[in-house]
């Protein structure tokens, strides 16, 4: 049975199809160049440009992020925001219960109906068959990576580790790096790409036996020893 289409991305996922970086996607974003959504639940919202308590409403779906917001938030991770745009009209609504909300990255969505046009707009090549919304095929191992019985599997030398879906995901870009000249990954982006709400990677992987593998230096980065 085919999985039914998916109507929006995240900037991963995005940036997977492009084929190009994460912060390429960034950089249209945050220069209005591509919208970016976010889902809110049972919020309550005015225009701003009318405080008539009669005209606040309560709202439960996806409202579009301000550029400049998104910016701010790719450079620090999470931003606090009181004001997002309608989808339809894209006029500015102003939160008021609450009266503000942060927002980071792993929140972000895409909508098909944006990228398509940004595609068309811009005329990116993107071959449904080549690059699927939706990849219904079994998954090819990476590298010493696979999947038994739902589990997350690493064999390195002699030992054998299994992951939980966020640790997996962060293991799979450590080890991806580990394999190239370059093998140090900023942390705080793993995490956030991850969808992981630690503040610190090696707190996903407290107690777990490949943590002797994970080495720090400064400034958050990160490298898997494989050898």
């Amino acid at each position: 049975m085919t999985f039914p289409s998916k109507e929006y991305f995240s900037i991963t996922e995005v940036a997977s199809r492009w084929h190009r970086k994460v912060k390429d996607v960034e950089y249209c974003i945050e220069n209005g160049l591509l919208n970016a959504h976010i889902k809110v639940c049972a919020v309550k919202l005015s225009p701003v440009a009318n405080n008539n308590e009669n005209n606040i409403c309560r709202f439960t779906g996806c409202v579009k992020v301000l550029p400049e917001d998104c910016h701010i938030m790719f450079r620090h991770y999470k931003r606090t925001i009181s004001e997002l745009l309608s989808t339809t009209e894209s006029k500015r609504m102003r939160l008021v219960q609450p009266e503000h909300i942060i927002i980071t990255k792993v929140d972000l969505l895409i909508f098909l109906k944006d990228l398509q046009d940004f595609e068309q707009k811009y005329k990116l090549s993107c071959i449904q068959t080549e690059l699927p919304l939706w990849d219904n095929s079994n998954p090819e191992p990476i590298n010493n990576l696979t999947t038994h019985n739902d589990n997350d599997m690493l064999m390195i030398g002699h030992d054998v580790y299994t992951f939980g879906p966020l640790q997996a995901k962060i293991i799979k870009e450590l080890y991806k790096a580990a394999s190239t000249n370059n093998p140090w990954v900023l942390g705080k982006n793993l995490l956030m790409d991850s969808g992981a709400r630690t503040q610190h990677l090696k707190d996903l992987f407290r107690s777990h036996p490949i943590l002797a593998r994970i080495k720090y230096r400064s400034k958050g980065y990160y490298c898997l020893m494989i050898t």
